[in-house]
C-alpha cells in the first residue's frame, strides 16, 4: 500500500516521491486527497486512542473541532456513556455526512450527541462545559494569527486543567516539506485560491498556544510510533499532536 505521501506526491506531481521509512509513515488528514482516497478510515481509530490516552472519561464532554465526515466520531461515540460528543464544523454538507455516517452506526448512541456548524471564533457552548478539546483536521489550515483567535476562545469553554490536542505539521516532518515546496511553486494569488496548508514548527505552535493561555504539555512526534494499538505491543504514528491544558490561573 502506497504511504500518504507517495500518494500525494503523485497527485501534486512531485518527481519520485521516495518510500518512506516505516517509523515516518503517517497519517496527514490535510488535505483533499486525503479524504478522496478514504484515509480518514485509518485516522478515526487512531486519533480514538490517542484522545483515550490522554484520559478521555466514558462521561466527559469531548468537542471535535473540524470534525469533518464523522471518522473520529463514528469512534469516540460507542466510548462515551452518559457523556457528550459535540462536532463543529464549518462545512453544513460535512456535518450532514457525519449525522449519516452516526446514524448509521448507532440506533441508539450511549451517549449524547450534538452537531454544530460554526464559522466564527466564538464558540456557541457556555463556560467551562467541555472536558477535552480536539482539532485533528483544522488549524494545519490556517494562518497562525486564526490558530491564536480560535485557542483563545477555546479557554472559555474548555474546564480548568482540561486537555486540549492540535495536530499540525511541523517542518521537520517530510510530508510539511514536500507540501511547503508544492505552496512555494504557486504565486500568492493562485496558493490562497487554493485550501492551504500551512506548514510551522513545534516551537512556534507552542508559543501561540501560550499566548493564548494554554498550557503546553507534550508533543506526539508525526515521526515516531508512539501510540499503542489496544493491548497488543504494535505502536503507530499520528501525525504531530500537541497537548495543551487549560489553567486554572491564568
Amino acid at each position: 500500500m502506497k504511504s500518504t505521501l507517495q500518494r500525494f506526491g503523485a497527485r501534486i506531481g512531485l518527481a519520485a516521491a521516495p518510500d518512506p521509512d516505516p517509523v515516518e509513515e503517517i497519517h496527514d488528514p490535510s488535505h483533499p486527497a486525503a479524504e478522496a482516497d478514504h484515509d480518514f478510515e485509518s485516522v478515526g481509530p487512531t486519533d480514538s486512542r490517542l484522545l483515550l490516552a490522554e484520559g478521555l472519561r466514558p462521561t466527559d464532554t469531548i468537542l471535535d473541532f473540524g470534525c469533518r465526515a464523522g471518522h473520529l466520531a463514528a469512534e469516540i461515540i460507542p466510548k462515551l456513556f452518559g457523556g457528550h460528543y459535540i462536532g463543529v464544523d464549518l462545512s453544513g454538507s460535512m456535518l450532514d455526512k457525519a449525522r449519516a455516517r452516526v446514524s448509521t452506526s448507532f440506533v441508539q448512541p450511549s451517549t449524547r450527541v450534538t452537531w454544530i456548524k460554526q464559522s466564527s471564533y466564538v464558540f456557541p457552548l457556555s463556560n467551562q462545559t467541555v472536558d477535552m478539546f480536539c482539532a485533528f483536521d483544522a488549524f494545519m489550515h490556517m494562518e497562525h494569527e486564526d490558530v491564536y483567535r480560535y485557542l483563545k476562545n477555546a479557554r472559555r469553554v474548555v474546564k480548568p486543567a482540561g486537555r486540549l490536542l492540535l495536530s499540525c505539521l511541523p517542518i521537520t516532518l517530510p510530508l510539511a516539506q514536500s507540501l511547503f515546496l508544492d505552496a512555494s511553486q504557486h504565486g500568492f494569488a493562485e496558493r490562497w485560491n487554493r485550501r492551504r496548508t500551512v506548514v510551522t514548527s513545534t516551537e512556534l505552535m507552542e508559543h501561540v498556544a501560550w499566548m493564548a493561555g494554554w498550557t503546553p504539555l507534550r508533543w506526539h512526534a508525526g515521526d515516531e510510533r508512539n501510540i499503542k494499538v489496544a493491548d497488543q505491543a504494535t505502536r503507530v504514528a499520528v501525525g504531530s499532536t500537541l497537548v495543551l491544558e487549560n489553567p486554572a490561573d491564568r
